[in-house]
């Protein structure tokens, strides 16, 4: 299976991704990817959705889960604590990332 996770929706575009936290998502992609090889999904997109809160209150960047079975692709966005990703050092922002992660595939395997 492919794991595609970008850096965090928002900070990506506007404050940029540390490399710290750009590898750990690198190693994710790559372990899950492995350990998941022979689901039905062959693509599974995960996008963190790191936003203020009210941007998030006017539906902005809600949570979300899509499936295709016919091409095995399978997106889920899950939303993390912006002020503590905000705030944090890279391990604090990988923290909240590892702390999101889980939900993404709880939601998946549903």
């Amino acid at each position: 299976m492919k794991i595609e996770i970008p850096s965090p929706r928002n900070f990506e575009n506007y404050h940029g991704s540390s490399a710290a936290v750009r590898a750990f998502l690198d190693d994710v992609e790559q372990s899950v990817g492995e350990a998941c090889d022979g689901c039905a999904i062959n693509t599974l997109r995960i996008s963190l959705l790191i936003a203020h809160t009210d941007d998030i209150a006017i539906g902005k960047f809600a949570e979300y889960m899509r499936f295709d079975w016919k091409l095995g692709y399978a997106a889920v966005g899950v939303q993390g604590d912006y002020n503590r990703y905000l705030e944090g050092d890279d391990r604090e922002k990988i923290a909240v990332i590892g702390q999101m992660l889980p939900n993404a595939y709880l939601r998946i395997a549903g």
